[in-house]
């Protein structure tokens, strides 16, 4: 082996093991509340009628699995929820309740809807390939007849993260394993 390849091998196996251990140690970090839980002052209200019925997409291979909606005066903006935000939204009773032309309010992160909606213009190119994709926001709460579809986030957060810490954790050990084999593998 040459001192080239040798420092080569030596350099992507301790990459390696520190992403393994990055991802582990990820698992005993806390959930950041702000990320959650959000003043009133930072959401924007949205009220307006759907221009189709609530879609529900099961994920299936490469697409995801989301709840999402369509609002008349925001054309090029999906409101939809994925991930812990999913587990948070009643999507089943709000597929059954709310249809086509129903007049629902959502609310929305401030700065997210002002950035990559009402501003998007004056983003770069590169910003928006950073961005990417700049027209799908997270909704924090829907409401429809008095009735809220969204309860809990930062209580699904966490439950979220629970369901993922085996997976994360066997990957974080997949990591160290490979950076491990490329410290002491011999050619």
């Amino acid at each position: 082996m040459t001192k080239r390849f040798k420092l080569f091998k030596s350099i992507i196996g301790t990459i390696l093991i520190l992403i393994g251990l990055l991802v582990i140690g990820n698992i005993y970090l806390p959930i950041n509340s702000n990320e959650y839980v959000h003043r009133n002052e930072d959401l924007l209200t949205l009220r307006n009628y759907l221009i189709n019925d609530p879609i529900y997409q099961k994920g299936t291979g490469k697409s995801r699995t989301f709840f999402g909606l369509v609002l008349n005066g925001y054309p090029g903006a999906n409101f939809q929820n994925e991930y812990e935000y999913l587990q948070a939204t009643d999507w089943t009773s709000a597929v059954k309740d709310i249809k086509y032309q129903d007049t629902v309010t959502i609310k929305v992160l401030k700065n997210n809807f002002e950035k990559f909606y009402l501003y998007r213009n004056s983003l770069s190119f590169f910003q928006q390939i950073i961005y990417h994709p700049i027209d799908r926001f997270e909704f924090y709460s829907l409401e429809y007849n008095g009735k809220e579809y969204v309860n809990n986030l930062f209580q699904s957060a966490k439950d979220y993260k629970e369901e993922r810490n085996v997976l994360s954790f066997v990957i974080g050990l997949m990591f160290i394993g490979t950076g491990i084999y490329s410290l002491f593998a011999q050619k």
